[in-house]
């Protein structure tokens, strides 16, 4: 392979080994060891709960500034500064002798993992190729399916052990190290975004204020302090107001897209580890998670990737259309697993699965098409927000359920059942959102990624 190769693949490898990294950072399986860590911490098994729920809301909170550190410095260097505290965070976390330092290095772990995504959005983004910007959406919808069933799967199997928790899969990091170098050390021909203007930077920073309530919801809801109604309807009240930014931002001249990315960003948020990651919980609840249901779920990964990577041939009126077509197999998934049941066999849940995967992936990769950086990047900074709306959600209907029937596992599978209806519904009025926000912009115009660039 010559070095041109290399320079037009190298965006692709990096975002293969260093997305699932990021979204494996922000996971937080210590409700399941809380009581073997608060032992070895020194503290309460709720205080270790909320210091490791720590990284989710530091990565909420790094994605919009990585996004404003893109468009000043080099990609290349905010990614590997990111890795960089990603790496510090997972070490510090494995040697914490007290909950405080546990939670420090937690935040340090999920705060390098927020600057990864902005990162490797714009060095795909700088290819102008449309195979990069389809690979990356195709691995981020397929990281946000895949890894709390992988989670899961590799727990071990005694609490003494549960600082391995936190790093199922510890080479990552060092993979992605590796791919980061090989980015900084060749030099091809980068496409450049125009200078960053004034009103970009403060649409970029805008989804911090409601990502700084989103991290305080997240430990309100990590500490059982309110009740699951107030909290349902909290996060609602936040989905409207992702909603509303996603619209007022696609209309905007500087962070608006001609298929609406900011949009399809929060529906990618909302259904993919939303409606996976529970999907695992109930699977786990009902015969334990092995590398059998990790297979059925990397089945729907797979099925992103490969959707992602066949809208590079659509046209650009078919991948208009593909958006909306992405949306409703998201929607029959849904259908598919009301129908089914989330406590059916393991194998039946790879069609559900798929369809989701395939639909997710290929809405996001059709509506990057023509998206200017700043476009890209605005949508990134939301899909983060809305995937801790839809695990608040969930996780709240599943806690009324629990309080109501005596049958955990019959529980969970009838809270899940129930955000699947809230999840179908709200997948289904965006869809019309992107469609009405799709048809105000001028989508007639030659696009192959040539207006997005300057």
């Amino acid at each position: 392979m010559n070095n041109s190769a290399l320079v037009r693949f190298a965006p692709v490898v990096v975002a293969l080994v260093t997305i699932p990294a990021g979204v494996l950072a922000g996971n937080n399986p210590m409700p399941l060891f809380a009581d073997a860590a608060a032992r070895d911490l020194g503290g309460a098994a709720m205080g270790v709960i909320q210091a490791a729920n720590l990284a989710l809301p530091a990565l909420l909170l790094a994605v919009p500034l990585g996004a404003v550190a893109v468009r000043r410095y080099a990609a290349a260097f905010v990614l590997a500064g990111g890795l960089f505290l990603l790496l510090a965070g997972q070490l510090a976390a494995q040697y914490a002798g007290s909950v405080p330092v546990f939670g420090a290095a937690r935040t340090l772990e999920g705060f390098g993992a927020g600057l990864l995504f902005p990162a490797v959005l714009t060095l795909c983004w700088q290819r102008r190729t449309r195979l990069s910007l389809a690979a990356f959406a195709g691995i981020l919808v397929a990281s946000l399916i895949v890894c709390v069933p992988l989670t899961l799967a590799v727990l071990p199997d005694e609490g003494i052990a549960w600082r391995t928790a936190l790093t199922p899969v510890p080479w990552l990091v060092g993979l992605a190290l590796a791919a980061a170098a090989v980015v900084v050390f060749l030099r091809g021909r980068d496409v450049t975004a125009a200078p960053m203007r004034a009103a970009e930077r403060t649409q970029l920073l805008l989804p911090l204020v409601p990502a700084a309530g989103f991290a305080f919801l997240s430990m309100i809801a990590a500490g059982d302090l309110w009740a699951p109604g107030v909290t349902i309807i909290i996060a609602g009240l936040a989905l409207v107001a992702l909603t509303g930014m996603a619209v007022v931002g696609s209309r905007d001249t500087t962070t608006g897209s001609p298929l609406g990315t900011a949009l399809v960003m929060v529906v990618v948020g909302l259904l993919a580890q939303p409606v996976a990651g529970p999907l695992a919980g109930v699977s786990m609840a009902e015969r334990g998670v092995d590398l059998t249901t990790v297979a059925v779920f990397a089945a729907g990964g797979a099925s992103a990737i490969a959707a992602a990577l066949a809208s590079v041939r659509l046209g650009e009126r078919a991948a208009a259309r593909s958006v909306t077509i992405g949306h409703l197999c998201a929607l029959a998934a849904m259908a598919a697993l009301l129908l089914t049941g989330a406590d059916t066999a393991t194998g039946l849940l790879a069609v559900p699965l798929a369809l989701l995967g395939a639909g997710l992936g290929l809405a996001l990769a059709c509506s990057l098409r023509g998206a200017r950086l700043g476009s890209a990047l605005f949508g990134l900074t939301l899909c983060f927000p809305s995937v801790l709306v839809g695990h608040l959600l969930c996780g709240s209907l599943e806690i009324s359920r629990v309080a109501r029937i005596e049958d955990r596992s019959a529980a969970l599978a009838e809270g899940f059942r129930m955000w699947l209806v809230v999840a179908g519904g709200v997948a289904l009025v965006l869809a019309v959102v992107i469609v009405l926000v799709a048809r105000r912009r001028d989508t007639r115009t030659p696009d192959s990624l040539s207006t997005a660039f300057h």
